[in-house]
């Protein structure tokens, strides 16, 4: 079910109008099929990972929305993306950078887009978002704030190129964590 914001309808519009006066050829009807699609709401209560299939083909942007995320242990969150062949453990180039009261500490990872952890049971929120750049290449870039301290902030760059097209996106601990609260909802737009 598409969920279109007034901004964005707003803006797809302004595009339309401004290409009618400049000549350019865009097609109204594209504008309108690129409005943001809930795809999947999962329980990050319990269980090692959440796995979110049924990407539709053509996806432009994903948005990974953590709402209250948390583990048992104190392990980094990551995200791993997969197309037909399933999901893909290597290839990624990612940062995070964590900031506390006391400084940063930055860390990099090439087995998933990682998120840097460093307490048990921290609530994370926040949104994560990947595009498409073509070929198969994703770039992400989102931050996560720990609803339990007023002094942690995440921030996450990275980027992933699959053999083929994107179809699932994996949410897991890095280690032997068990999610114990939140949710994950996926928004597409393509």
């Amino acid at each position: 079910m598409p969920i279109y914001s007034s901004n964005t309808k707003i803006n797809n519009w302004r595009r339309w109008v401004s290409d009618q006066i400049t000549g350019n050829d865009t097609d109204i009807s594209t504008l309108q099929s690129q409005s943001l699609t809930l795809l999947e709401t999962a329980a990050t209560t319990s269980g090692t990972s959440v796995t979110i299939g049924s990407v539709p083909a053509g996806t432009q942007k994903i948005d990974i929305v953590f709402s209250g995320v948390s583990l048992d242990g104190s392990n980094d969150l990551r995200i791993r993306l997969g197309d037909s062949g399933g999901i893909e453990t290597s290839g990624y180039e990612s940062d995070c950078s964590r900031f506390t009261a006391t400084g940063v500490t930055t860390t990099t990872a090439t087995g998933s887009i990682r998120m840097s952890r460093a307490v048990a049971d921290n609530n994370n929120s926040g949104v994560i978002s990947a595009f498409h750049v073509g070929s198969n290449k994703w770039v992400f870039a989102g931050s996560l704030n720990d609803a339990d301290s007023s002094t942690n902030l995440l921030t996450v760059v990275g980027e992933k190129t699959l053999s083929g097209e994107l179809t699932q996106i994996e949410l897991t601990p890095a280690s032997s964590d068990n999610f114990d609260a939140g949710s994950v909802t996926v928004f597409t737009t393509g």
